[in-house]
């Protein structure tokens, strides 16, 4: 549900939003703990997320020289959303302590370097999907912190003059999307950046709903006359959804609800198990993808769900979305629990209980305020505009998409 009574102030280079309203749209609508739910498993779920997830606070970082791959997921961004559902101040400080290491690693303190040009410091810099970057947007929003927030800026200015906005797979986008939107929130406006890489998002989405990856990614190998091969990677489109939903709460896009209606529609009549209680992995068996069952990904697929069902009202949404829950929950029990499988059962599975919690708003439109900054942060050189390299980040620990990544 957009939000629709946000409070704004008016400065004298513009507007920006209420810093209440800012924490809402970053953290996504959140029920608190105990909160009445149609999904059932809601207590195992929340169980679960305590006690799994202090042995993974104190495990952080798992690798002290892959801060990367500690970070995936944006575990600080779990730990906000636990911290508000509970009202417990560990989770707040573990969400703090998170943001703060993530924020000073090397790989986000050397983007001004490679942004001006330096780029021997290409393997250090996260690819979008490895920028954590709502975590530290929360961080920046709840604390004021400068350099949290300049980090934020640095990742929005990555995608703008580095990675590019052209089309590469859905999570590379979704993430991509979710940087340009969330600097713009903090006031570092992006906004028209972000409208480019929604466009480019919507005409790559299939007629019937879905986005597609090609064998270009090296998933899998190219068709017999050499082709690429083109295939899907339903949590990838998940994540997408996901960020489609935080791009219209925070800036407002009438195409973007339709979009998201489609893949789910697609995702569902195609690709969902029931008796596996899960989606497949992917949607043909080739290369690295397979059609299994993947249970641990549900939590990735709910946003769509519940944004779909809180902007329309149509039941079948929360009713399919319950059932992706329940799925999720089931396989809870068994799970390895690192950092990474924590943080992809918990980073996006939480907005779905908040939009299914109170029925359904069709939101007012109102004019979206144009972000601007009150205290910029300290402007880093930019890149020759005719220059821009694809950085050559270091890759993730299970960066390569595998059926239980």
């Amino acid at each position: 549900m957009r939000i629709v009574a946000v409070t704004i102030f008016l400065t004298m280079l513009g507007v920006t939003t209420a810093r209440a309203d800012v924490l809402d749209l970053l953290r996504g609508p959140l029920p608190l703990m105990g909160q009445p739910s149609t999904a059932t498993g809601v207590s195992t779920y929340d169980t679960y997320d305590l006690t799994k997830g202090r042995t993974v606070a104190a495990q952080f970082p798992f690798d002290p020289s892959d801060m990367v791959s500690s970070d995936f997921y944006d575990l600080a961004l779990n730990f906000y959303v636990t911290n508000y559902r509970s009202g417990d101040a560990f989770w707040l400080s573990a969400a703090r302590s998170v943001a703060t290491a993530w924020r000073d690693s090397i790989n986000n303190q050397n983007i001004p370097k490679y942004l001006a040009g330096d780029y021997s410091v290409g393997p250090t810099i996260p690819p979008p999907r490895g920028m954590a970057t709502l975590g530290l947007a929360i961080f920046a929003a709840e604390t004021g912190d400068v350099g949290a927030r300049t980090v934020v800026n640095n990742h929005a200015r990555l995608v703008e003059e580095a990675f590019g906005m052209a089309w590469s797979d859905a999570r590379e986008a979704a993430y991509s999307l979710i940087a340009l939107v969330a600097s713009t929130l903090l006031g570092d406006d992006h906004s028209a950046s972000a409208r480019e890489m929604l466009d480019v998002i919507l005409a790559n989405q299939k007629p019937d709903g879905h986005w597609e990856d090609t064998s270009t990614s090296g998933l899998v190998p190219p068709n017999p006359d050499g082709s690429p091969q083109v295939f899907v990677l339903n949590y990838m489109n998940g994540l997408l959804m996901e960020a489609l939903a935080f791009y219209d709460r925070a800036l407002d896009d009438t195409r973007v609800l339709p979009a998201i209606q489609r893949c789910v529609d697609w995702t569902w009549t195609t690709q969902w198990l029931d008796g596996a209680g899960a989606f497949q992995y992917g949607n043909i068996n080739s290369g690295s993808i397979t059609t299994a069952p993947a249970p641990d990904l549900n939590g990735l697929m709910l946003p769509g769900w519940g944004y779909a069902f809180s902007r329309t009202g149509i039941t079948a949404y929360r009713n399919q979305g319950d059932r992706i829950f329940a799925g999720l929950v089931a396989t809870i029990p068994s799970l390895t629990w690192d950092e990474k499988h924590f943080a992809q059962v918990y980073r996006s599975s939480a907005r779905y209980l908040g939009f299914t919690a109170g029925g359904f708003a069709t939101p007012v439109p109102t004019p979206t305020p144009k972000p601007t900054a009150t205290t910029k942060p300290t402007p880093t050189a930019k890149a020759t505009a005719t220059i821009k390299p694809t950085p050559t980040p270091k890759p993730p620990k299970g960066a390569t998409p595998t059926p239980t990544p």
